[in-house]
């Protein structure tokens, strides 16, 4: 069964409304590659893909409008109308594109101050903050640790589980003579006795 001129000329139509939207993700590539400065590699990966997407979009329309024939009036109404569209809006679209990415970049700026920036701040004060006491510590740590030394009772004076009537052995009481300490043993009188547990 054969097309109509009626059924050839919504075709058509929508083959140039096909042709526009082509054309508006032809800009939107290129919008992304003027505004990201991208290098040579990545432009012609993308403009690639935008080519492979343009030949599978263009088959999956004419398999939808024209049951999977290859007709040349869809193939030149998909090209009138993204010639149609690069020569009239794509200027406008691309210079209202780039207003609208410099003012989203103004806007992430004024986000980063806002919210970034402060915590930066913060953390670095907190950093300093932090090395300033470690330096700190670190030179007072040897005063610290010989004081603590001084503030501790000598050894001679805490006898933990012993009662005054216990001795102190004479190797010990030697040793501690030595180093320095008095001792206060009471002495044993010879008629006690030792008292056992």
């Amino acid at each position: 069964m054969g097309f109509t001129i009626s059924q050839q000329a919504g075709t058509f139509a929508a083959a140039l409304g096909f042709g526009l939207c082509l054309g508006v993700a032809y800009d939107l590539l290129r919008l992304w590659r003027r505004e990201g400065r991208l290098p040579f590699v990545p432009v012609l990966l993308l403009d690639l893909l935008y080519f492979a997407l343009y030949t599978f979009s263009t088959f999956l329309f004419l398999m939808d409008q024209c049951s999977g024939e290859l007709r040349p009036y869809v193939l030149l109404g998909q090209l009138l109308g993204a010639v149609f569209w690069l020569c009239t809006l794509s200027r406008p679209f691309l210079k209202l594109g780039q207003r609208i990415v410099g003012v989203a970049k103004g806007g992430g700026r004024l986000l980063f101050k806002v919210t970034v920036l402060p915590l930066l701040v913060f953390s670095r004060k907190i950093a300093a903050v932090l090395e300033r006491a470690g330096r700190f510590l670190k030179k007072n740590h040897i005063k610290l640790h010989t004081s603590a030394r001084i503030d501790l009772k000598k050894a001679g004076h805490m006898l933990y589980n012993q009662d005054e009537s216990t001795q102190v052995s004479s190797d010990m009481g030697k040793a501690q003579k030595r180093r320095g300490f008095l001792w206060k043993v009471k002495k044993r009188r010879p008629s006690e006795k030792p008292t056992s547990c």
